[in-house]
């Protein structure tokens, strides 16, 4: 993940203004994506208690208090890790330990991957990003340093 500091400084500042209306509210849309598009992902997420049906809404997610809990968890972490880019001793030792404690969930490597597809996708519509653009290359980059350790925490 060679980022210089343009890089690192342009994706904190996307991320800020994708969380603007609060962290919990892009997890939710992050989950609901997640559900929508890759379906068997589901099952990844069953101690949530999460209804598997044919389209899951924000206010499905939203009315679950452990889903709604999770989905700001999960944004929270993602914003940690976007912070620790500029440090990578504790970039690499954060995102090894996201991997470490989804191993008992039955976290594989695929879903990381999933999951970085999601994410890229939430913020090229929220932001009205091309795939071409310098910020989404940026995206691109963040995320393949992201999933690189949370796949090695996987392995541990």
């Amino acid at each position: 993940m060679e980022m210089n500091a343009q890089e690192i400084q342009d994706v904190r500042d996307s991320w800020k203004r994708l969380c603007a209306d609060g962290e919990k509210t892009v997890g939710l849309m992050l989950m609901q994506k997640l559900f929508n598009t890759y379906p068997e992902s589901i099952k990844v997420f069953s101690r949530l208690g999460i209804t598997n049906k044919a389209i899951i809404t924000i206010d499905d997610l939203s009315t679950n208090s452990a889903a709604s809990r999770h989905a700001e968890s999960l944004t929270s972490r993602i914003g940690t890790l976007v912070d620790l880019m500029h440090n990578t001793h504790e970039f690499k030792e954060c995102s090894t330990e996201v991997g470490e404690i989804h191993i008992k969930y039955g976290v594989t490597a695929e879903h990381v991957d999933i999951l970085g597809n999601v994410l890229l996708s939430v913020i090229c519509d929220s932001q009205g990003l091309s795939k071409s653009s310098d910020l989404y290359l940026c995206w691109t980059k963040t995320w393949e340093g992201i999933a690189k350790y949370v796949k090695i925490g996987l392995q541990q």
